[in-house]
């Protein structure tokens, strides 16, 4: 803009070209331009049509020209001759003459990260995975304003609001079908996206599946590449410039397209005795009858070192097997134990609809599909049904009890072969386990084919308290069971292990988006909206808290943790006694239905409240309570409860100190600082403390934020404040002019620096510790609860 300006207070005329790909931002910084030169007076004619500069030959004004790629260049000159001030937009390819003639060229790089974080900060709160997702399916055009902009809009329908921040359903983003990319009509082009790659090699062959000459093939990849539309790496991989255009080609083209391509192309490997296995996976990509002999036997010789290739090979097979045969029963009962070692899921779900119209009258296969079944609804959160009548106590009425469906106790099922998906053994330890049911697992743990679990029984106990299903499935299944990427259960499990480790900028995100993902009144999502909760609680934001709270299901099983939350709630708002009261209220109420989890925290918190409100007669009550939960089920979790428990209630630091070491041993970051506070209330030496302080204090994560009480302990205790790190000395500075009361335009005023630059170091700030507003920031960093210093 000032290159702009300067140009217009000379007396001779000037040409200024504006190079930059579309959507850079060039129409804008040209009609930023026009409005500055108007403000100084100098009229200013903006030109639609190049056409009319031949005929107007406009003298000593400023001439606006977007797109001016196909302006004759002589007619520019002529127009700077006669004075005037040419401002001219060009994409940054084919201008080598353009930019030759102009007396000032001005290039539109990418926006920094900074920048572009600013713009979508005006377009909404987005929650950071979807900031993600953009980053990474734009590429290099995520420093592109146009393209963000045009993406984030093309997006809108599909931005839903939870927790006051816009959320994705689905992580997958596509260019507009507007963007300039898009607007190529190149079947090549399209080719190149639907297969994710192409090595330059396996141009003819694709040119032969496209019916199309080798030659001109090469020229127009040659074009792609030149205009950035195409990229190629140091191994001759070519790949779309982005992953967004490659989603938005191969969605337009739509998905018999693609089976189209790829069953060209495995017909034009076949004709060259190409690769067999990369014919295996086009034939099983097309969706099309296959060689099913063949199939079956690449699958074999992979099943090992390629099984997610193997999977997809078995399934394809399997299509064109004859239902009657036992070669079908054995390659379905193998290919359902692979999906769920590999944690294939969605692919599981395919096979299990194509299967589901198919009764069998093996028993071995009926137990493998409802085992199988029962794996896919916990892990997409979608039933799953089966032809046949499901038998009585089986994996499908685990997933109905777990839901919710039924309140009974799974009974005892009819005794499954030992090569079975799931055996009953197994079956009823991962109900003990869900139902945290102690003597239970401690019974059936050493019947199953795992022997690693007998190992694991306290985790297995904790898993099953947290509400964790996929870790119970992999201390019980072991090798045969792996965790999927994706879906509910992977969401939930993030939470879950998130809200253990003070990891927030992970489980926040990841509750949120459970919201819009799979059955939305599961265990699993009603676990993640306590956790949410107690997150909030963690960082002082109580009513979003309340808002998480409020979407808890009153459903008994879940009563325990949504009252430990709703009890800090209360007591922090004043109401001691009505913590107290709902605490053990609730205890009660849980204890008739029998469904335990969670209710030795609970009474720990109405215990230490109790205590603190003077009322001993409650706390020792509750306290008898802590003593007898832990007679029945004397597990890892009840253990460090009834330990601090002892140590409040008899202000024991020996007992309160080996409590913390098992919340330490445990791993779990907010419990071993409720028992450092605990400790700290009577704990006059500080040797039991120090060793507990210091764990919380060194955090790796860089997530945890330390509240003033620990900040207290450690100076009362001498142990040594973590040394500042993550903030720049600029940021400090912005951070304490925000705590009192200073607006934007005077911090800059203060530090030398822009108003822009100020509102790009916020941007910076909110990203990194997770608040959205300056007065968030400012309430924690008064409250200590921001980490950080100088880098």
């Amino acid at each position: 803009m000032a290159a702009v300006l300067t140009a217009a207070r000379t007396r001779t005329g000037r040409l200024v070209v504006v190079r930059g790909a579309p959507g850079t931002g060039r129409t804008a910084l040209l009609t930023a331009a026009g409005h500055a030169l108007r403000d100084t007076g100098m009229p200013v004619t903006a030109i639609t049509d190049p056409t009319e500069l031949s005929r107007l030959r406009p003298r000593r004004t400023a001439l606006l020209i977007d797109d001016a790629d196909a302006v004759p260049i002589q007619d520019l000159l002529a127009c700077r001759r006669n004075g005037c001030l040419v401002i001219a937009t060009c994409r940054d390819i084919s201008t080598s003459e353009l930019s030759a003639a102009a007396d000032h060229t001005l290039d539109l790089g990418p926006l920094p990260d900074e920048d572009v974080l600013t713009l979508l900060k005006d377009v909404g709160p987005l929650d950071q995975p979807v900031i993600d997702a953009l980053r990474t399916a734009l590429g290099p055009l995520f420093g592109n304003p146009g393209t963000v902009l045009a993406t984030v809009e093309h997006l809108r329908d599909r931005l839903i609001t939870v927790a006051e921040r816009l959320c994705l359903r689905e992580l997958h983003i596509a260019l507009p079908p507007h963007h300039w990319l898009c607007t190529r009509d190149d079947p090549l082009l399209t080719a190149v996206a639907i297969l994710g790659e192409l090595r330059i090699d396996d141009l003819p062959m694709l040119a032969a599946a496209l019916s199309e000459p080798v030659a001109d093939c090469g020229r127009r990849i040659d074009a792609l590449v030149e205009a950035d539309v195409l990229t190629v790496d140091t191994t001759g991989k070519l790949r779309c410039v982005c992953p967004a255009l490659a989603a938005a080609l191969a969605d337009d083209a739509g998905p018999h397209h693609a089976q189209r391509l790829h069953h060209a192309l495995a017909v034009q490997l076949m004709r060259r005795n190409g690769d067999p296995t990369t014919i295996a996976d086009h034939l099983t990509a097309s969706g099309l009858s296959t060689p099913t002999a063949r199939l079956l036997r690449l699958a074999d010789r992979a099943h090992t070192q390629q099984p997610h290739r193997a999977a997809h090979w078995y399934a394809a097979a399997l299509r064109d097997l004859p239902r009657d045969r036992q070669e079908h029963a054995n390659v379905l009962r193998s290919l359902l134990k692979l999906l769920v070692q590999n944690g294939q899921y969605d692919l599981l779900s395919s096979v299990l609809a194509d299967q589901a119209t198919m009764p069998s009258a093996d028993p071995a296969v009926r137990d493998d599909l409802e085992a199988a079944a029962m794996l896919t609804a916990f892990h997409t959160g979608h039933p799953v049904k089966v032809a046949h009548e499901p038998r009585t106590g089986g994996p499908l009425d685990l997933y109905a009890w777990w839901t919710g469906e039924h309140r009974t106790h799974i009974p005892d099922p009819t005794a499954t072969p030992d090569d079975a998906l799931l055996t009953t053994a197994e079956l009823r330890l991962i109900h003990c386990a869900l139902s945290v049911d102690h003597a239970g697992c401690a019974r059936e743990v050493g019947a199953i084919r795992n022997p690693a679990a007998r190992q694991r029984l306290e985790d297995l106990m904790e898993a099953g308290a947290a509400g964790d299903p996929t870790a119970v499935f992999e201390i019980v299944l072991g090798a045969g069971y792996r965790a999927p990427t994706d879906g509910p259960l992977a969401l939930g499990r993030t939470v879950i292990r998130g809200y253990a480790a003070a990891n927030w900028s992970d489980a926040l995100p990841a509750a949120r988006r459970l919201e819009l993902t799979g059955t939305p009144d599961s265990p699993i999502h009603q676990m993640s909206r306590i956790y949410a909760a107690a997150i909030h609680v963690s960082r002082g934001e109580y009513a979003t808290a309340s808002t998480w709270l409020a979407t808890v299901s009153h459903d008994p099983r879940f009563a325990a943790g949504r009252a430990t939350v709703e009890c800090t709630l209360l007591h922090r708002a004043g109401d001691s006694l009505g913590a107290v009261h709902l605490a053990w209220r609730t205890y009660r109420r849980v204890r008739r239905a029998g469904t335990l989890a969670g209710v030795e925290r609970l009474l720990l918190i109405a215990l230490q409240i109790a205590l603190r409100s003077g009322d001993r007669e409650m706390a020792t009550a509750l306290h008898e309570e802590i003593e007898q939960l832990y007679v029945r089920a004397p597990w890892r979790c009840a253990r460090q409860v009834v330990l601090l428990g002892r140590g409040l209630i008899h202000r024991d630091p020996a007992a309160a100190a080996e409590g913390a070491t098992v919340c330490r041993i445990r791993a779990h970051r907010p419990d071993l600082l409720w028992a450092c506070r605990i400790l700290a209330q009577f704990c006059d030496q500080p040797g039991p403390l120090i060793d507990q302080i210091n764990t919380l204090a060194a955090d790796p994560t860089g997530t945890f934020l330390l509240p003033t009480q620990l900040t207290a302990m450690m100076r009362r205790f001498g142990v040594p404040e973590p040394p500042p790190e993550g903030f720049t000395t600029t940021e400090l500075r912005m951070i304490d002019l925000i705590r009192t009361g200073h607006t934007n335009r005077q911090i800059a005023a203060l530090l030398h620096l822009s108003v822009n630059t100020i509102e790009n170091h916020l941007t910076q700030l909110f990203a990194r510790t997770g608040y959205s507003s300056r007065v968030e920031l400012a309430a924690a960093s008064s409250d200590g609860r921001l980490t950080g210093g100088v880098t």
